[in-house]
């Protein structure tokens, strides 16, 4: 039986070419087809038939720059072909835009694109892999014991403000941190103007002034689990980043459910990657949200990456 050559579409700008993303593609056997970001049409693609499309967003239509992408997400010929997004930075809004858009692997930019090549042979390995393949069996393989966050995340900590989102918010966040029955009933217009105010600071970059409003407003205990969410992404933006992880734990351990359970987990793994020196205190944190959850954002890709600089590290 002949094996189908997958093909990758790449929409290239200066580092994609500067990692020469392609020919790092084209050596692990793909047919690759780039394409100038600022030229793509959706006929285009659809003439090549991709199995991935690689981009960034448009940066010369800041009104719009998700606005490729949503084509060819509404596009019938592309429909079942993978959006592998990238980009300097990916902020709250960022994420929600994608996750809108049911973008779920996407990554920073870095000065490896190697991770970019591991994600897309992770990708087509999931696909090609057996219904009784148990991606489980390799991760418990890798890490030698039981995939858990450890008891130090069931430990009673120091009681925590407390903090929920606007209106606007709640539904942003309503699949990354589940409610788990709290209490919509209006809150204090003093509690809601704070948080709101940390929201404006948050969007402006003005870090210490957001954490200043998050914090004020986390005193209504109906607010509690999306304002510790952000008061975490606060912190890591400010490069406090053992503040992060322990406002994450927090997180993790009072929230209801599994959904928001999963969140900060993610959170607490992405922390730790950031950090550079935790890799694999990050795999672990991954490894129990792709326990709880198989499709929760890029967790797979993000496993498969760290396995890989995990095992060159031990080699090194």
């Amino acid at each position: 039986m002949e094996t189908k050559t997958r093909v990758i579409a790449i929409l290239t700008d200066e580092f994609t070419e500067n990692q020469k993303l392609a020919d790092k593609l084209r050596e692990e056997g793909y047919r690759v087809e780039a394409v100038r970001l600022q030229r793509a049409t959706c006929d285009g693609l659809a003439s090549v038939a991709p199995d991935i499309i690689i981009t960034d967003y448009d940066e010369e239509k800041p009104d719009d720059p998700f606005r490729l992408i949503a084509q060819i997400k509404g596009d019938e010929r592309l429909g079942k072909a993978e959006i592998f997004f990238y980009s300097t930075s990916i902020d709250v809004k960022t994420e929600i835009a994608l996750r809108r858009l049911k973008v779920i692997s996407y990554f920073i930019k870095s000065d490896n694109a190697g991770y970019i090549v591991e994600a897309v042979k992770a990708h087509f390995h999931s696909i090609d892999a057996p219904q009784n393949f148990s991606y489980e069996e390799e991760i418990r393989e890798f890490e030698g014991q039981d995939i858990s966050p450890g008891p130090e995340y069931s430990t009673p900590v120091a009681k925590e403000r407390r903090v929920e989102s606007s209106d606007e918010f709640k539904n942003m966040f309503a699949d990354l941190v589940d409610d788990g029955g709290v209490d919509t009933k209006p809150v204090e217009d003093e509690f809601k103007n704070h948080y709101n105010q940390g929201v404006a600071h948050y969007d402006k970059e003005l870090y210490a002034q957001a954490l200043e409003g998050f914090e004020k407003a986390s005193q209504s205990p109906a607010w509690r689990i999306k304002s510790l969410l952000m008061m975490g992404l606060t912190q890591k933006k400010m490069g406090e980043y053992e503040k992060a992880l322990e406002i994450f734990k927090i997180g993790y351990r009072d929230s209801p459910n599994d959904s928001g359970k999963s969140g900060f987990l993610y959170e607490l793994g992405d922390t730790l990657d950031t950090m550079g020196n935790r890799m694999e205190e990050a795999y672990k944190m991954f490894a129990a949200v792709y326990q709880r959850n198989k499709e929760f954002r890029d967790v797979r890709n993000r496993l498969i990456s760290l396995k890989s600089a995990i095992e060159l590290k031990n080699k090194a």
